[in-house]
């Protein structure tokens, strides 16, 4: 190989939502549990990373930070307004912290404006960055497992 090789470091915002009473009768007199199914899913969503190149350099990036919300209402907002006007990376190069930073206010500000029903919230946080608010630093767990663990058994 003579050619030249590009590389990147991306930052992915993903959202899902799983509407619980629709899978709990999707589920219905089946042997499967859909606790286990949305434990699946959750591992592969934290997990799972764009294909390209994957096999070339060993990709196995863990996130750099995962919010989680409950809603009773199965009202699932998107944050992806928080990204909306484009962000600067840090004094030192780095995009993660501003993202999250961004992502952590919208939806601090989306708990001010909505004030929805008191919805239940996980976050990852591996790296320690100092979140802005109260609720998302109280939220906080230590892994992936606690985080798929506590979903789980929220649900």
């Amino acid at each position: 190989m003579m050619g030249q090789q590009y590389f990147n470091s991306a930052t992915y915002y993903r959202y899902a939502a799983i509407h619980w009473e629709q899978l709990l009768q999707n589920f219905e007199g089946k042997d499967d549990s859909p606790a286990e199914a949305v434990r699946a899913f959750l591992w592969a969503f934290a997990l799972v990373v764009p294909s390209g190149k994957k096999k070339f350099v060993g990709i196995r990036h863990m996130p750099d930070f995962l919010l989680i919300v409950i809603n009773p209402d199965n009202g699932a907002p998107t944050l992806a307004n928080a990204f909306e006007k484009p962000l600067r990376a840090t004094e030192y190069g780095g995009y993660a912290e501003p993202s999250i930073m961004a992502l952590c206010k919208f939806w601090d500000q989306y708990r001010v404006v909505v004030d929805d029903s008191s919805p239940v919230v996980f976050v990852l946080n591996p790296k320690g960055y100092e979140l802005p608010s109260a609720e998302l630093q109280a939220a906080q767990v230590k892994s992936l497992p606690e985080l798929v663990d506590m979903t789980t058994n929220q649900l």
